[in-house]
């Protein structure tokens, strides 16, 4: 399973979480109060504190109880097992802000509904049942608390009130050489989950970090190792390179390729880097790399098996494998353009494609003999 080491308490978890809850209490208390005079007072009934008293005791409970029911609902999910999927779509968003993902939001928007149900059914059925009201009266002030009693609470991104991952901050401009700094940060990176260990290059500049992770299907490797690499960058203030050593391979980041990324990346929020890769490209889509101004994306669903010719020079053919060429996209957040296109049209190099992730060769020209 994920570590969740990102996410701080949710703040529909005071609902729950004692002695935050002994707050919560006497708010609903006041709220149902609030609701039931406005009821009555719309129906113009007389009486009115009378019947208050009566059901306001009862009320009070069964909201408190539905409240504690649609939170369970909710801190279920976050001890689902592992799941890339559900982890991305749910489990995160409903701890941080669900409305980052359609499906975490539908979840929550489920979770009132049966709880605006509940309310409105045990509240017909029990608070009013010795009331001396008209059916259509107890329907109507049900259908009130229900609508203005259900926790709203849980649609509250948790991320209004935090900054994420804040106990990395406090690892800026750490050295390289700091042992225990550098572990603490690897650790805590994505990727930290799967680390064998790492070892610090500090002998000679340039100076870099090797982490060596464990054999793994590890999902959506270098959009995450990327992002990691980032984080790095960031914090460790003379790091020159990360290399990343995972599944028999070596993904390698240096000062250049951070540079095209963020001019300055020590001047950029953790929460930046975290949002450059919750937008819509990189959730939806294979991510391949960062070339000059462009992202790489492959927006295909399968990985095909034959090799392809993306492009040719006066010397060499360049094939690749696992991508259609017609669903290779750069983007930038002024266009998208065919990676096809924007080769033959020389906006980027193809050398650069040798050092992301899209699985590219080269095989050189066949040279036709020359007739005397």
């Amino acid at each position: 399973m994920k570590k969740l080491y990102n996410i701080v308490f949710p703040i529909w978890f005071i609902l729950i979480m004692p002695p935050i809850v002994l707050l919560v209490i006497p708010s609903n208390f006041i709220i149902d109060s609030i609701v039931l005079i406005l009821g009555f007072k719309l129906l113009k009934l007389n009486n009115w504190f009378e019947k208050y008293k009566n059901i306001i005791l009862k009320v009070w409970i069964i909201g408190f109880i539905v409240d504690i029911l649609g939170s369970f609902l909710l801190l279920i999910t976050q001890f689902i097992p592992n799941n890339d999927f559900l982890y991305n779509n749910l489990i995160y968003p409903l701890a941080w802000n669900p409305f980052n993902k359609p499906l975490a939001f539908i979840y929550v928007f489920l979770i009132l509904l049966i709880c605006g149900f509940l309310i409105y059914f045990i509240n017909y059925k029990i608070s009013f049942k010795k009331v001396e009201l008209e059916e259509k009266s107890k329907k109507t002030i049900s259908l009130l608390l229900s609508i203005l009693t259900v926790p709203y609470l849980f649609l509250l991104p948790t991320s209004y009130f935090y900054k994420e991952d804040k106990t990395l901050e406090k690892y800026q401009d750490s050295y390289i050489g700091d042992n225990s700094a550098v572990g603490y940060i690897i650790d805590k990176i994505s990727s930290g989950e799967y680390l064998n260990n790492f070892i610090l290059h500090t002998k000679k500049e340039p100076y870099g970090i090797t982490i060596n992770y464990k054999e793994s299907s590890y999902g959506d490797i270098y959009k995450n190792i990327e992002q990691d690499s980032l984080i790095l960058f960031k914090l460790i203030k003379n790091v020159s390179y990360v290399e990343f050593k995972i599944n028999n391979k070596t993904y390698t980041f240096d000062t250049k390729y951070i540079n095209n990324i963020y001019n300055d990346i020590k001047k950029i929020d953790l929460n930046d880097i975290y949002e450059r890769y919750n937008n819509e490209y990189f959730q939806k889509f294979t991510y391949l790399g960062h070339i000059d101004d462009y992202d790489l994306f492959d927006t295909s669903s399968t990985c095909g098996t034959n090799e392809n010719e993306l492009y040719s020079d006066d010397n060499y053919n360049y094939f690749i494998e696992c991508s259609n060429i017609d669903t290779l996209y750069l983007v930038n957040d002024k266009i998208k353009i065919k990676l096809q296109t924007a080769l033959n049209k020389k906006q980027i190099n193809i050398d650069d494609l040798f050092k992301i992730n899209l699985k590219i060769s080269k095989k050189i020209k066949r040279r036709k003999n020359s007739i005397k």
